[in-house]
């Protein structure tokens, strides 16, 4: 599919990187650079999807609904158990899933770094998808690999 889109800032270093060979020409197209590096990271999402119970799973999702991640990957780090925390703390939505949200706490605390941007992308391909399942587990396996999800 042929799509035009803008080419911000981490596009650009991307595609900087493939500088022109000596005939002029760059190592990789655009298309390909780009597809490349959106497969791998893709992929980089699957494999470093995190393990929690279903309700563990809906509190995250609940807690990420119109939080905005999309500028600045370095600031991911911690910020979504911060975020959880305050879910947690102010709306008591550890309650309402009935999990304990100290445990959950302690688990997001020991996620690497692709595992904190795999939630976060879960939650905002959750969000944004307009006919999800019937029940919640219908729902999560949408964004999330059944695997991921724990009974």
């Amino acid at each position: 599919m042929k799509r035009s889109i803008y080419c911000s800032e981490p596009i650009e270093k991307l595609l900087s990187q493939y500088d022109p060979g000596d005939d002029g020409e760059p190592m990789r197209s655009t298309s390909g650079a780009i597809n490349t590096a959106v497969d791998r990271y893709l992929e980089v999402v699957r494999r470093s999807m995190p393990t929690f119970q279903l309700n563990e799973w809906g509190l995250i999702f609940e807690s990420l609904n119109g939080v905005w991640m999309q500028e600045g990957a370095g600031m991911i780090e911690g910020s979504l158990k911060l975020g959880i925390s305050d879910s947690i703390s102010l709306d008591r939505l550890d309650q309402k899933w009935e999990i304990d949200g100290d445990a959950l706490l302690a688990k997001l605390q020991a996620l690497t770094y692709c595992q904190q941007v795999a939630i976060i992308d879960a939650a905002e391909r959750f969000w944004a998808q307009p006919n999800r399942g019937s029940t919640l587990r219908e729902e999560i396996a949408l964004v999330v690999e059944e695997r991921c999800i724990e009974d």
